[in-house]
């Protein structure tokens, strides 16, 4: 049985059904086709063949990855459908009690799992870059502002000799960073909104 996808590619004006197709030089002959699915996180799920299992290791050999999808039954509970199939799994592999598993099984909860770490990773990763960020920007600004006082020592020794208050001083010197920083903010945010566009 094939996706829609194959049927796509290999047979867009045909009908599948009966027809030859070579799967790594090997004729196979197409008994079904499958329901499109769709895609999925922009993967399609309609490029797949569907063969026996001892087909696909008589023909390809049993070094072959082999996937096996299973369904359990509608309210069944699902500790007891994935100890049957490790069990079974281990039978099959002649696996003796004390050896580890030689497979994996992947269930929606830990495919879900895996999901929610990979996104939980890129959420620290961007807490940490917007961190330093703000740390670079904040030295920025307050090296802006150290410099600003040093070159107007002596303006501002003069202001507080004609009797300019404290707040005045510090107010005067604090704009020009201020200027700097909102200026700087406002064009990195033009920048990333014309990025995006």
């Amino acid at each position: 049985m094939i996706g829609a996808d194959i049927v796509d590619d290999f047979f867009p004006h045909a009908d599948p059904l009966g027809e030859e197709l070579n799967v790594l030089g090997k004729p196979c002959r197409v008994i079904g086709t499958v329901a499109r699915r769709g895609a999925l996180f922009g993967r399609s799920q309609d490029r797949f063949i569907i063969m026996p299992l001892a087909t696909v290791l008589r023909s390809f050999g049993s070094h072959q990855a082999v996937t096996i999808y299973c369904q359990q039954r509608p309210a069944a509970p699902q500790a007891p459908a994935i100890d049957e199939v490790r069990s079974r799994m281990r039978i099959q592999r002649q696996l003796l009690p004390n050896q580890e598993d030689t497979f994996f099984i992947i269930t929606s909860e830990s495919a879900q799992a895996i999901y929610q770490t990979i996104i939980g990773s890129f959420y620290v990763v961007g807490l940490l870059i917007s961190a330093v960020a703000l740390t670079v920007g904040g030295l920025g600004v307050t090296n802006i502002m150290l410099v600003n006082v040093r070159e107007r020592t002596r303006e501002i020794g003069l202001r507080k000799a004609i009797g300019a208050r404290h707040r005045d001083v510090l107010l005067n010197s604090s704009l020009k960073p201020s200027r700097s920083a909102f200026s700087a903010g406002q064009w990195a945010l033009q920048s990333g909104c014309s990025s995006r566009v």
